[in-house]
């Protein structure tokens, strides 16, 4: 019978991480995937067969800056780099909420750059007094 212990008679140590790195993927997808079913919905004609993926990092610098996003008009896709948006961006989000909409800002930078549009033009409504 195998004991979790390690070949010193110590107790295994886990990773400290261990699990955190799903969570946060898992948390980032699910942002991507509800900003971007809400613009399928919103601009149905436009977007409707929007397709979109998400990559850790882009596989090359442009122009000495690393995108945080690539947008395919010819496929109708936009691919969201996870990493430069949660870590390359000095800025300090304080809770969950503010986290949540610094990757929704990039989602919507993608679209809007998908469709020849400005982002705030794809939300007029939501800036109506």
């Amino acid at each position: 019978m195998r004991t979790r212990v390690s070949k010193h008679g110590r107790p295994m140590r886990h990773f400290a991480l261990a699990g955190l790195g799903r969570r946060a993927y898992g948390s980032f997808g699910d942002v991507v995937a509800e900003t971007c079913q809400f613009l399928r919905e919103e601009w149905p004609e436009e977007l409707g067969k929007l397709s979109w993926r998400i990559l850790d990092a882009p596989r090359q610098v442009i122009e000495g800056k690393l995108p945080r996003w690539h947008a395919d008009t010819k496929n109708l896709r936009i691919t969201i780099y996870r990493l430069p948006i949660q870590r390359l961006t000095h800025v300090r989000r304080p809770d969950s909420q503010d986290e949540r909409f610094h990757t929704e800002q990039f989602v919507f930078f993608a679209a809007g750059e998908l469709l020849g549009k400005d982002p705030w033009d794809l939300m007029p409504d939501r800036f109506k007094d």
